[in-house]
């Protein structure tokens, strides 16, 4: 996103999702044993929170005024929201700290969970030494995904024409747009072509 920095859609690199996809975008894979394939995977995130689990809604995004977020050490923005909220920084699984403030700065080795508005309430009543596991489900995707990278639209599948940009969710505006674009595609004999 030229306004933010961050990656829109999926990117996950060496099994870790850093951003997760963006509507039904496709995604380049490839698997642990170096397989490519196209596909349109989904992202589930879950954290366990004082023995229950709870959906996390988004993953390294600036967050909305009612929701549960995800931040891995890796995002480097601020965090900031309108909406009253609730900052749990994790390390290796354990709490390290609870803060309730408008504003949260990330610190490059803490993960954190960050929960706005009612969501504040999927947090519970964490404390400092309580442990909080993550877990991700990756749908639709072929088995052990190792990286990924969102990309589209898709034009040809099986040498079949695909294109459904509204699918994929790609405004009519981008649709139409003259630009200089990047092709990545594979030949019928797997080899890999930009």
């Amino acid at each position: 996103d030229p306004g933010t920095q961050l990656p829109i859609g999926l990117l996950m690199k060496d099994g870790v999702v850093h951003s997760g996809p963006y509507g039904r975008r496709g995604a380049l894979t490839m698997t642990l044993f170096g397989n490519l394939e196209f596909s349109a995977p989904s992202l589930k995130l879950h954290a366990t929170v004082l023995g229950q689990t709870v959906e996390i809604d988004g993953l390294n995004r600036p967050p909305h005024a009612n929701g549960l977020f995800l931040y891995t050490d890796r995002y480097a923005l601020p965090i900031r929201s309108e909406a009253p909220l609730k900052a749990v920084r994790l390390r290796h699984g354990f709490v390290v700290s609870v803060t309730e403030n408008g504003l949260v700065l990330p610190d490059g080795e803490s993960v954190l969970l960050v929960a706005t508005g009612p969501a504040r309430s999927r947090l519970g009543g964490l404390r400092p030494g309580d442990t909080v596991k993550i877990s991700q489900t990756l749908a639709s995707a072929p088995l052990f995904v190792r990286e990924a990278v969102s990309a589209g639209p898709l034009l040809l599948k099986d040498g079949q024409i695909v294109l459904n940009t509204q699918a994929e969710s790609f405004s009519d505006e981008f649709s139409r747009a003259q630009a200089a674009r990047s092709v990545v595609a594979l030949t019928e004999s797997g080899n890999l072509l930009f």
